[in-house]
This record gives structure tokens, sequence and C-alpha cells, in this order.
């Protein structure tokens, strides 16, 4: 049972209930012919509502693409002073950007990880990160597509901003020559068979993740929503999840709470859910029978081999993926896939025109076993209702997973929950998310110019 402190999500009769002490508020499954769960309607019954053209996009929006979105009362208490922040931010904080050591252009979203450890963090779209170090000294390594990773220690002083300067990964690469049967089908096949090693090691884990969705235009950024939570997955029980804070732009009212990474896809999982379609993975044991793998170049990082792997359903009405994936030499394990959904996947109304990408990448953090570093959503969408439309919006969401605690013990509360999610609602109200040091993925300029 909950505890009079939390929020609590179940799953009752088609309909999701949303408890917070002696409130119950119902979000309604849209109708149709979906496997599995859908995206959710919210319609809480006595939610302080907004007036204006804005704010319904925006709750419909939340709706479509944070499908755990909880509609919550909270007190204001939440915002207090800097003596409730976590200890986290007690710690070392790094600070840097990465750059391209030639031409000094920034790499978003290179991969920065503690050498020995599973912590890590990404950089942002503008080459910036942050990252708590429990002590120093300690060893990153910064990695990229296409450069020679960097391995650097770092002491005390640091330097605010760390510049890491990366350079381009030169090798000799093959010529690319395809006669007879693909390249392509054999190196996917490796692939599944190197995870069918892996993956039955694999029971639990327990990570920390932070997520951020992004809405706007070209010209603008209109809304902002963020969360960090303690993530728990079970191989029979599925991925559990606790909310320990959340932030978000003052357009959104504050009832309006986004819960969880639970929704975006592990790649590395046989079958992946998109809205309520179940999908053939492309490391499915059967994923030749549902994709074609075509070869279409090699790249490098360091002075190993990347396969660059072109995506194609063999079935246009069953529920799959298309686009490329990322194959590294030797290993054979995904080290980073850009997949869009097939056209047999719809998104229900109001969504009137929906394109996005999934973009993951994954590291073993020097083990066996391969595990997100990062997910991305890039897209734009068109929703509208009868007699009224809203212009095309754009849509980011990143979400960055580290701390991982592999094959750990979970505790039996959280993996007997009913619900995927469930608010501490004392860190909640504790801090925001600035409140938790580094655990951002920093804002750009542009993010931060949405929160003034």
């Amino acid at each position: 049972m909950p505890t009079a402190g939390s929020l609590h999500l179940r799953r009752r009769y088609g309909r999701v209930c949303i408890r917070n002490r002696d409130r119950i508020l119902t979000v309604r499954q849209p109708y149709g012919t979906l496997k599995k769960k859908s995206k959710f309607m919210i319609e809480p019954p006595d939610f302080p509502r907004r007036s204006g053209r804005p704010a319904l996009a925006l709750t419909i929006m939340l709706a479509l693409f944070w499908p755990c979105a909880a509609f919550a009362q909270t007190p204001a208490a939440h915002d207090t002073a800097a003596s409730n922040m976590p200890a986290a931010i007690l710690g070392t904080v790094v600070k840097g950007v990465v750059m391209d050591a030639n031409t000094r252009e920034t790499l978003p979203m290179a991969t920065i990880q503690v050498e020995g450890t599973f912590k890590g963090t990404v950089a942002n779209a503008d080459g910036r990160f942050e990252l708590d170090l429990e002590a120093l000294p300690a060893v990153l390594m910064i990695r990229y597509l296409g450069y020679r990773s960097v391995r650097l220690p770092v002491g005390s002083p640091l330097p605010d901003p760390l510049e890491i300067l990366m350079e381009p990964s030169v090798m000799d690469l093959p010529e690319l020559v395809v006669t007879g049967e693909d390249p392509a089908v054999s190196i996917m096949e490796r692939v599944i068979a190197r995870k069918q090693l892996w993956r039955p090691g694999l029971f639990n884990y327990k990570a920390r993740a932070y997520s951020r969705l992004q809405i706007g235009s070209d010209s603008a950024i209109v809304m902002i929503a963020e969360s960090v939570n303690e993530v728990y997955w079970d191989r029979k029980l599925g991925t559990r999840e606790v909310l320990m804070g959340y932030d978000n732009t003052s357009n959104i009212d504050e009832g309006i709470i986004p819960l969880g990474v639970g929704a975006l896809p592990n790649f590395y999982d046989d079958d992946i859910e998109v809205l309520s379609y179940d999908v053939v993975g492309v490391t499915h044991p059967d994923a030749l029978d549902y994709y074609t793998f075509k070869l279409l170049e090699y790249d490098q990082v360091d002075d190993r081999l990347i396969y660059r792997i072109g995506v194609e359903p063999r079935r246009r009405l069953q529920p799959t993926f298309e686009g490329e994936v990322f194959v590294l030499d030797g290993d054979f394990a995904l080290l980073e896939v850009r997949l869009r959904p097939g056209e047999s996947i719809f998104f229900p109304p109001p969504a009137q025109k929906v394109s996005f990408t999934y973009i993951q990448q994954f590291s073993n953090y020097g083990g066996d076993v391969w595990l997100p570093v990062d997910s991305r959503v890039e897209g734009t969408v068109k929703i509208g209702l009868p007699g009224l439309q809203f212009p095309e919006l754009q849509v980011r969401q990143i979400a960055r997973v580290s701390d991982y605690e592999i094959n750990t013990v979970i505790p039996r509360e959280v993996l007997e929950q009913e619900g995927s999610v469930v608010v501490d609602s004392v860190s909640v109200l504790r801090s925001r998310i600035a409140g938790f040091g580094s655990e951002r993925v920093p804002l750009t300029e542009r993010e931060a110019e949405a929160y003034d």
C-alpha cells in the first residue's frame, strides 16, 4: 500500500489511477484497437484548469510524449532553502566542454565516464557537461564516434570549465564492396549471438536517471519538463521507478509532475513497446526474419572498426523500426542506434502528423553487460482537435542513465508496487532539480532562456 506521503500509480479496469493521499485522479485510456497499454488522456476531476490554446497544447503534448505525466497537487513547500538540498552537491563537480581539437567545434552528446565505475554522463547539445566525483584524483574516459577516446586524469585544482580536445580517429578503412549476401547479415547474427551470452546473466539493476522533455519551434522553446528518478529493473517484473525531483518552466501548472523514463526503450530488449505496439527489436533472436540489414559504410572509434548498418523492415504491416545501427567490431556490440518507428505504427488522436527518431548509446563500462548510457527522442508533431488546430512543434527529449548497480538487492516494496512509478514526495518536496547537483545534463543557452 502507498504511504500517506506518496503518489501511487496503478492500473484498474482499463484505467490508471493516481493516488495522492485521499485524492484519486483518473487517467482514461483512449478508445482504439491497440495492444497492451495506451497513451493516456488526462482528465483530473478537480484539477485547476488554465485557459487558452497554449496551455491546452502543452497538456496534450505532455500526455503524448511523457506518458507517465501525473497530474497531482503538491504543496508549494518544495521550493526550500539550500540547507535541504541532497548531500550530492557537497561532492566535487567537474564542469567541462568537449571539442574537436582541430576546429574547436563542440561535440554534442559525447559520453563521459569515470573509469572503473558505472558513473558517467553525456554532454548537452552545446558539448557541455557536469559530473559529480566522489573523490579526487579520478580518471575520466571521454568517447565520441569517429574520434580517439580521451583518458583524462583529473585532480585538484580543477579548471572551470575543463576543456577536452578530441582528435579525429584516423585509420585506413577497408573499401566497402558488397557481393552476394550483404556482410551486415552476418554482423547482426554475431551481435544477436553475443547478446545471448551475456544477457541471461543480467537479472536486475538499479540506476539513477535524469530526463528532460523540450517542446518548441525553430524560434523559441515553448516548455521544458525535467525529472530525476531512481530506476529499478527486474527481468521478470519489468521497470519500477521512484521520482526524486522535478522541475519545469513556469507555463506548466505546478500540479503536473512528469514521471519516469520507463517509456523510453532499451534497444537491446527483444521486444520494445512503442505507444501500445509490441515491436520486434533489432537484436531479437528472430530479427533477421523481420529486418533487412545493409552495410552502409565503415566508421571508427580509437583504432577500432565500426560498422554502420542500415535497418529496413521486411514486413510493412508488422510494427518494426527503420534507420541505422552502429556495431563495434570484435565485441559485436551495439554502440549506438538511430531508429524511427515504421510506417505501420500510428499515433492516436489528437496527433495528426508525427515524425521522430530514437537515438541511444551503449557502454559495457569495462565489463560484459551492455547498458544504455542515454536515450534521445528528436522529432516533430502536429496536433489538432475538431475546430482547433495547433502549429507543428518540435519535440526533444534526453534521458541520461548512470550509477548502475547490476544484480543487486532491490527493495521488495519497490518490486511489489502495483504501478510502475511512485513519487517520493518527501524528496520532491525538498528540492527541485537544481537541488540535485550535477545530475542534470546542463541546459543549453536557449533552454536556460526558457526558464527566465
